[in-house]
C-alpha cells in the first residue's frame, strides 16, 4: 500500500509538472518576430554618431522584445518606454506605437547584417537615425 501511495504521488507530481511545462514552457509560446534583448552598440542621429551619455533621454540603451505586440526601450538615462510593436516581415519594417504620446510613434526599416546584430533605420522624433544593436539572447 505504501509503494502504491508513493508511486501515485510521484506520478501525479511528475504529470502535473509536465502539463505545466507544455502549457507555459519554452515551446508553448511562439517567439515574437525580432525576439531578443538587444544592447545598442551605435546610435547615429542625423549622420552623427552619438556618444553614450548617461544623461541622454533620447538615445536608446537597450531594446527588449519578448512578446509579439509589445517592446520595451530603455534610454541612456534609464527611462523605460513601452511600445505597441508591429512587425511586417515582408516589407522589413517595424512600427513602434506609444499610446500615451503619438509623437513617439515611429516606423523603422530593419535588417540583419549578421546572425547577432539588428539594424533599425528610420525617423525618431523628427531626426533620421540608424541604430545598430547586438542580440544578447543569441
Amino acid at each position: 500500500v505504501k509503494i502504491l501511495l508513493v508511486a501515485s504521488v510521484l506520478y501525479n507530481t511528475v504529470s502535473g509538472v509536465w502539463e505545466g511545462y507544455k502549457t507555459y514552457g519554452d515551446t508553448a509560446i511562439k517567439k515574437a518576430p525580432l525576439f531578443g534583448i538587444y544592447n545598442i552598440e551605435t546610435f547615429i542621429k542625423n549622420k552623427d554618431t552619438l556618444a553614450p551619455l548617461l544623461t541622454d533621454s533620447v538615445q536608446w540603451k537597450q531594446l527588449n522584445i519578448a512578446f509579439a505586440n509589445y517592446a520595451m526601450v530603455k534610454t541612456m538615462s534609464d527611462k523605460t518606454i513601452g511600445y505597441g510593436f508591429i512587425v511586417d516581415s515582408v516589407k522589413k519594417t517595424v512600427q513602434f506605437i506609444n499610446s500615451r504620446d503619438s509623437a513617439e510613434n515611429q516606423i523603422f526599416n530593419f535588417s540583419y547584417p549578421d546572425s547577432s546584430h539588428l539594424v533599425l533605420k528610420g525617423t525618431h522624433k523628427a531626426d533620421t537615425v540608424c541604430i545598430v544593436m547586438k542580440n544578447l539572447t543569441k
